[in-house]
């Protein structure tokens, strides 16, 4: 599954397509190349946004704060993501490649094909 993160770089926003992948505590995972715009942005301004879906009228809006994975948790979440992305798995070994985890403070999951649509909002 992808989603769309959005960042921030000198007060402007800046949108890009990620693989992502759940943790517990709605905690997801994403990586990049260490020398791409939004890896800059978010060493620079760690508040990011999100958006899943789109298809079957289901979306999940997220806002969360990001942390640089290293070490072993890093190795942890990088198996995770190999598992749910096999595709991933010739990114994971390059040493540029760097994971990243959002912590969220809000989502939202709205559902429009019912009617009324359905949605609702966690604070965490």
């Amino acid at each position: 599954m992808f989603a769309v993160v959005s960042s921030i770089w000198q007060g402007k926003p800046q949108s890009a397509v990620v693989a992502f992948t759940e943790l517990e505590d709605f905690a997801l995972v994403f990586g990049t190349k260490n020398f791409t715009r939004k890896f800059r942005n978010i060493e620079a301004n760690p508040n990011v946004s999100l958006v899943v879906g789109w298809d079957e009228a289901v979306t999940i809006q997220l806002e969360g704060t990001t942390e640089l994975l290293e070490g072993a948790e890093m190795t942890r979440c990088q198996k995770k993501h190999v598992q749910k992305h096999p595709g991933s798995e010739r990114y994971a070994n390059m040493p540029e490649q760097r994971y990243f985890k959002i912590a969220p403070r809000w989502i939202r999951y709205t559902d429009i094909s019912q009617d009324p649509e359905f949605s609702f909002e966690l604070n965490i």
